[in-house]
């Protein structure tokens, strides 16, 4: 019986250098698991030839989306989803990867079997008991920590330890519910803070959220992180502002 396709939505800017490395592991993964797959791969504004390099190692299993200008990961997810869920059938899940290698492909079909087997949502979480980041920062680790609480205080979400993680199997249904009661404003936020202002309106939605714990490798990935940490931190305070619990009571 056939468990249907994973459409795997990749937000890239100025990749090419790590690309290689993740359209290989991935194929090599979806192989070893007998998953069929095609990678729609957001190509948001680069100049590197990050569209080419997928086009070349993925012909006939990839699909490349562009922004002709830099917009911001938010916007690029957006736009990967929105395709996802015109191309996804019923039994098909869409993955979120991170372009840059750190997502761990290892623990893969633990994720997709939860989302098969009645989760709506299933996240990697280096936060989770067993889980683990390597090669960053202390400051880094800190204020994600920090923002972890914060999201749990303010936004109420439960059931998770981390809230910020990129790499998450979403049922194909469960996204068009989100989409359906969002509309336009379902991902509002253009920058890191996408990740968290969508997992909380998926809980909104009803969405049954699980985790599984992943170790976070930064040494995997070839040049330097895109995130910045102030705004970053801007886009967590607009986040609150507009989906904490006074804006609920209102």
């Amino acid at each position: 019986m056939s468990r249907g396709t994973l459409w795997f939505v990749v937000p890239a800017l100025n990749e090419a250098e790590n690309l290689p490395t993740l359209t290989r592991a991935l194929a090599a993964a979806c192989a070893q698991h007998e998953e069929l797959f095609h990678l729609i791969l957001v190509d948001d504004g680069s100049d590197d030839g990050t569209g080419d390099v997928v086009r070349a190692a993925l012909p006939g299993r990839s699909t490349v989306l562009r922004h002709e200008t830099n917009r911001g990961p938010g916007a690029a997810m957006r736009t990967g989803f929105l395709h996802a869920i015109e191309v996804a059938g019923p039994e098909d899940l869409v993955v979120t990867l991170e372009a840059d290698g750190t997502s761990d492909l290892e623990i893969l079909p633990a994720l997709t079997t939860l989302a098969r087997v009645g989760f709506d949502v299933a996240l990697a979480s280096p936060h989770a008991v067993g889980g683990g980041i390597e090669g960053t920062t202390l400051t880094r680790i800190a204020i994600s920590g920090g923002a972890n609480l914060l999201c749990r205080l303010v936004l109420g979400i439960r059931g998770v330890n981390t809230y910020s993680s990129f790499y998450r199997v979403h049922t194909a249904e469960i996204l068009r519910r989100l989409f359906a009661r969002y509309g336009d404003a379902t991902i509002e936020e253009w920058g890191f803070s996408y990740a968290v202002e969508m997992l909380t309106k998926l809980q909104r939605t009803g969405a049954r959220v699980c985790e599984v714990p992943m170790h976070l490798d930064a040494t995997q990935r070839i040049g330097v992180s895109r995130m910045k940490i102030l705004p970053t931190t801007v886009g967590y305070l607009r986040l609150f502002a507009r989906l904490g619990p006074w804006r609920r009571r209102r």
